[in-house]
Order: C-alpha cells, then sequence, then structure tokens
C-alpha cells in the first residue's frame, strides 16, 4: 500500500514468519525486515497482535530509511565542499608558482634548458612548446614533459631527451608550461643576428719596435635572447708601412654569453716594424653577425722620435714640464687564489712628480672593474688582510670588495711629499679574493687613482687576470737576489748620480707558498731600457734562467730577455731543488751627461703560463722609474 508521501508497505506471513518491505519510488531506496512470531489459534487476537508487529517493523524501516537519506545528503554536501576546496588550493598554487628560464644552452645539439621557481609552491612542468621561427612555414613542436621544480629552486637538463635536433643558425622561441597554467617564454637566436656592443683597446697604443701589445675586446650580449653557443672572438691585424706580427697568446674563448653579460677576449702580439709603422686590428665574433666588428690601432715609434709628443716610455720624458703626476703600477698575473689563505702578492703604485715644486699625495688606489661575467667576483676582499711594503706610515686597507687604498694619516695631517723631478712608491702585499661562482677571468680592467695637492689623477689600461688553484707570479726589483721579503722589495730609484753604475735585481717569484702551483719553465721576462743608459750587463749569477740576450735598437734603447729553464719555481725552496724566487741581476750605466733631473722608467714585463689551469697566461709587470740627477 502507499501514502501521499510515496511510502509502499508489503507485508506476508508464511510459516510463522511476517516479512514486510517498505519502498520509496521517489527516492529510489528500499528496506525489508523479518519477524518470526507464533500464530495463535484466535484469529482475530492474533489479527490485532500482528497488527501491532507488522507496525512496528514499519517505523524501524522508516527511521532507517530517513536516516540514510540525511547521510547521502551530508556526503553529496562533502563531495562539493571537497572540490571547492581543490579548487582554491589549485587557484593559490598557482599564484605561487613563478617559473623563468634561468639558462638556454645547446648541448649535443640539444636543448639544455634550467627552469627556476622563485615562487612559494612546487611548480610541475608538463608541456614544452618550441617553434623554429627561421623555417617557413614555421614549424611548431609539443612535447610532454614531466619535471618538478621546488620553490626557490631550479631543474636544468629540460630538453637534452627530446628528440628535435636544434640548428644554431635557426632562430626558436622556447615556451614551458606547467601544470597550475603559468608559463615562461624565451627567444633564442643565433649569433649571426644580434649586433652586440663590443670595444677593442690596444695596451700600449704606441709601441717600440719589437715590444709586445696587448689587444683586450669586450663584448656585451645587450638583447634579451640567451646566446645557445660557446662564444669566440678572432682579430685580423692590418699593416701600414712595414710590419711584421707573431701571435705570441690568446685567451677567452668557447666562453658562455648570457643576456645582459660581458666577457673579455684577450691576445698578445709582438710587432716589429719601420718607425712610424701602424697595425690596425679588426675585432669581430666567430660566425657573428659579418657587420658587428671593433677595431684598435697599435702606432710603432722608435722612443727617440716620440719623446717631443708622448710620455710613454719615460716619465718625464726628458725636459717635459706637465703639472700633473705620472702613475705606474707593479702587478701580479695571474692574482691566483692558493690553498693557503695567508699568501699574498704584491700591489704597487708609482709615482713620479714632474713638476719642480713638491708634490703632496693623500691617497692611492687600486681598483678592479666588474661585469656581469664576473657575477659575485672580489679580486680584492673587504677587510682584507694587508701587509704594508712603502709607505709604513699612513693606513693601507680594503674598504670595499675589489679596491685596495692607501690614505695619509689624518692627526696630525701627514700627506707622502714626493720631491722636485722625483718618485715615490706605494707598494702592498694583497691576498686574493674569491671568484665565487667561476674558476676563472682571463682578463681584469686595472685602474690607478692618486690624489695629490695638484689633483685628482688616473690612470687606466692595466690589466690582470686571475684564477683559482694557481700560482701568483710577481715580477719586481729587489735589494737582494732570489728573495721574496716584503723588506726588500723596491719600487723605484731616485737621488741616482750622473754617470753611475746600477744594479737591478730583477725577481721572477711565485707568492704562492705551496709546492702545487708553479711558474712553467719557458715564461720569458724582458726589461726594457730607454736611451742614454749605456754597459748594459748580466751578471753570470742567473740561476734558474736561461742564457740572456741583449738587443739594441737604433733609437739606442735596450732590451733584455730570458727564458725560465727551472722547473720547480713554485713558491717553495723546499724540499733541496725547488725554488721560491730567481733573479737577472741586470748593471748599467746612467746617462752622465744632463742639465736638470730627469726620470727614466725601465718596463719589466712577463711572458708564459702556469702549471694550473693549463695553459693559463702569466702577464705579471713592474714599472720601474730611475730618476738620475743632473750634477
Amino acid at each position: 500500500m502507499s501514502n501521499r508521501f510515496g511510502y509502499h508497505t508489503e507485508k506476508t506471513v508464511i510459516d510463522g514468519w511476517v516479512s514486510g518491505r517498505v519502498s520509496n519510488c521517489k527516492s529510489g531506496w528500499s528496506m525489508t525486515g523479518r519477524i518470526k512470531m507464533k500464530i495463535k489459534s484466535n484469529k482475530g487476537r492474533d489479527r490485532r497482535g500482528l497488527s501491532t508487529i507488522v507496525g512496528a517493523v514499519f517505523m524501524v524501516l522508516l527511521m532507517a530509511g530517513a536516516l540514510n537519506v540525511v547521510l547521502w545528503a551530508l556526503k553529496q554536501q562533502d563531495t562539493v565542499s571537497q572540490t571547492i576546496i581543490q579548487a582554491q588550493n589549485s587557484r593559490v598554487a598557482k599564484l605561487n608558482e613563478k617559473i623563468s628560464f634561468a639558462n638556454v644552452q645547446v648541448n649535443n645539439n640539444k636543448f639544455n634548458l634550467t627552469v627556476s621557481n622563485s615562487g612559494g609552491s612546487v611548480a610541475h612542468l608538463v608541456s614544452l612548446y618550441v617553434v623554429n621561427s627561421t623555417a617557413s612555414p614555421k614549424q611548431e613542436y609539443i612535447y610532454n614533459i614531466n619535471y618538478y621544480v621546488s620553490g626557490r629552486n631550479s631543474t636544468t637538463n629540460i630538453g637534452q631527451s627530446l628528440p628535435l635536433v636544434v640548428q644554431s643558425s635557426n632562430k626558436y622561441t622556447v615556451k614551458v608550461v606547467t601544470d597550475g597554467g603559468n608559463s615562461a617564454t624565451t627567444t633564442v637566436s643565433p649569433i649571426s643576428s644580434l649586433v652586440m656592443s663590443m670595444s677593442l683597446i690596444a695596451i700600449p697604443p704606441t709601441i717600440a719596435p719589437g715590444a709586445n701589445a696587448t689587444l683586450l675586446l669586450a663584448v656585451t650580449n645587450n638583447s634579451t635572447s640567451p646566446l645557445t653557443q660557446l662564444v669566440s672572438a678572432s682579430v685580423k691585424p692590418s699593416c701600414s708601412g712595414t710590419c711584421t706580427l707573431t701571435l705570441q697568446s690568446s685567451q677567452g674563448n668557447n666562453t658562455l654569453l648570457s643576456s645582459g653579460q660581458t666577457i673579455f677576449f684577450k691576445w698578445k702580439y709582438n710587432i716589429g716594424g719601420s718607425d712610424g709603422s701602424s697595425v690596425t686590428f679588426t675585432a669581430s665574433i666567430v660566425n657573428g653577425n659579418p657587420g658587428n666588428t671593433a677595431t684598435a690601432t697599435v702606432q710603432i715609434r722608435l722612443l727617440a722620435s716620440s719623446y717631443a709628443s708622448s710620455s710613454d716610455y719615460t716619465s718625464t720624458v726628458v725636459d717635459k714640464y706637465v703639472q700633473k703626476p705620472e702613475i705606474y703600477m707593479t702587478m701580479p698575473s695571474p692574482f691566483g687564489i692558493p690553498s693557503r689563505s695567508s699568501d699574498q702578492a704584491l700591489w704597487g703604485v708609482t709615482v713620479v712628480n714632474p713638476t719642480d715644486k713638491i708634490m703632496n699625495v693623500s691617497r692611492v688606489v687600486i681598483q678592479t672593474y666588474q661585469t656581469t661575467a664576473t657575477g659575485n667576483a672580489a679580486i680584492f676582499s673587504s677587510g682584507c688582510s694587508l701587509t704594508a711594503v712603502s709607505p709604513t706610515n699612513g693606513t693601507w686597507s680594503c674598504p670595499t670588495d675589489n679596491t685596495v687604498e692607501w690614505k695619509k694619516t689624518l692627526s696630525p695631517a701627514n700627506p707622502m711629499k714626493i720631491g722636485a723631478r722625483s718618485a715615490f712608491s706605494f707598494l702592498v702585499l694583497v691576498p686574493p679574493g674569491s671568484l665565487s661562482q667561476i674558476s676563472q677571468l682571463p682578463s681584469l680592467p686595472i685602474t690607478a687613482t692618486v690624489f695629490t695637492s695638484v689633483g685628482e689623477f688616473a690612470k687606466t689600461g692595466y690589466s690582470s687576470n686571475m684564477a683559482s688553484n694557481s700560482a701568483m707570479p710577481n715580477i719586481y726589483v729587489s735589494n737582494t737576489a732570489n728573495s721574496t721579503s716584503s723588506a726588500q722589495m723596491i719600487g723605484n730609484y731616485i737621488n741616482v748620480s750622473p754617470g753611475a753604475s746600477i744594479t737591478l735585481n730583477v725577481v721572477l717569484a711565485d707568492m704562492d707558498t705551496s709546492t702545487t702551483y708553479s711558474i712553467n719553465s719557458g715564461t720569458l721576462v724582458n726589461i726594457n731600457i730607454p736611451p742614454d743608459f749605456t754597459n748594459i750587463s748580466v751578471s753570470n749569477n742567473h740561476g734558474g734562467f736561461g742564457t740572456p740576450t741583449i738587443t739594441q735598437f737604433a733609437d739606442g734603447s735596450y732590451l733584455v730577455s730570458a727564458t725560465v729553464t727551472t722547473t720547480k719555481l713554485d713558491g717553495k725552496n723546499s724540499p733541496p731543488g725547488d725554488l721560491a724566487a730567481i733573479t737577472l741581476p741586470i748593471t748599467m750605466t746612467a746617462p752622465s751627461t744632463l742639465t736638470s733631473n730627469k726620470v727614466y722608467v725601465i718596463y719589466i714585463t712577463t711572458d708564459g703560463v702556469v702549471n694550473n689551469p693549463s695553459n693559463f697566461g702569466i702577464g705579471a709587470i713592474a714599472e720601474f722609474p730611475i730618476q738620475v740627477n743632473h750634477s
């Protein structure tokens, strides 16, 4: 039977059992029950008892059905709530994903993509889209990937397992998509399609015949496209006049250049030729944009013919009178990072006063300049521990990363006084800093700045280099042969009498005290001596060097050269056979006929390699002024 609520009941009596079923045709549910009872012979009373029992069964079944409906409703509400929560979590996770391309490379003609996630949620990378924009029509590739990038982290090697073969001459658009719907896109352009900022500098721009010139090329990728290829550069010389050129070394090729970064390339040439000739160098990127070049010119001049217009080879250039200081430097190269934190190398700035008045110096600064290519490199570390060589008064410090400074005593004020037509050297031993994320820098621009009573002046054009786990070659003049003591290092000679005999102990030393890192045999040391000096000779006591050669040029200047023969120039003098330093003792006679005090500059250079990193170039220099009195 059915009622107005849609419930239908049935009952059956069989062999003393009463069976009942309640169902609802609207909701589709039903329940059945069965109760055993004893049937009495009194049929009237049996019917009354049976109806009571059937009613009870019916009520039980009805309550159970109502409870089932309530439970079903609660379950449906929970399902809806979970769906809402999951949708909200998905939206929050999507907002917390912040993916970007940290690096784009091509290894073995396959993309090697690095994706970083600066958000707080884990990003699930599920799709990679690549469009070949060079093809006509454009070709699009879609790949399913499966990479997880946790918050504040990155993952690499994306694309290495895909079948796509990347062509270096094609331009690609690459897009990666996360499971949450976020994406990052980058454009990969071939080198030949980009015009990059390039600057080529010749150091020095004017040389004597047979001298060395260094070419320094700076290349900046100022586009938003990363370069997937390793970048190399080339330089082509063009001579005007009579020239001979020998490439001695090159550094910087096969370097990765990301968007916004600057890298350096370096070439060293030995250049000969007639007076007045010039060499124009044109630098370009290998397989780069044909019109993307930079040029620099090196002039070949005999010293005698350049006196009137240049001070490249003598500080005061005979009788030249200028109201500003001349600046010369001493520096190691490479400025290696050895295993011993206490090791230090010699850096120096020599200030020459070419005037007839006393010049006061209140501050001297040696500074390196950083690019994005160096990352967080600190060539000099802030607060580094220094050893003063000269002067011992005033204050030496590393006030910031990449800066070494000497300042006068403030109270009482005590600047360094440099006499008329004289010189003074500011020398200090400095420990190397840290290269951070990179292992070597082939070239480091160096600037020396002096603050004087006639103004502030700076000199650029110097370059050093740096490498982890390397020797620290220094070239300098010492009072004692083979000495690495700071007390015996000198930066200039003053008050030399006319016609006096002078001996220079030119010391090549490895300031790294480890026996692991060394200066390779075959390294060349050159000493350039200006005209007016005579009787040039080298003592036989030059252990560690081969037989020196002395060459005189047409202008009267000399070049003394010697090659390192020892294989144990490694910063230690033990065990037996090891050498910390070797010396070229050079004797010369000072000019004898002068009408006024003059300052001459001896240029001391090196050319060679260290044992680690393999074939890493040596370029230590020392510029040594000599003041000769006229009487």
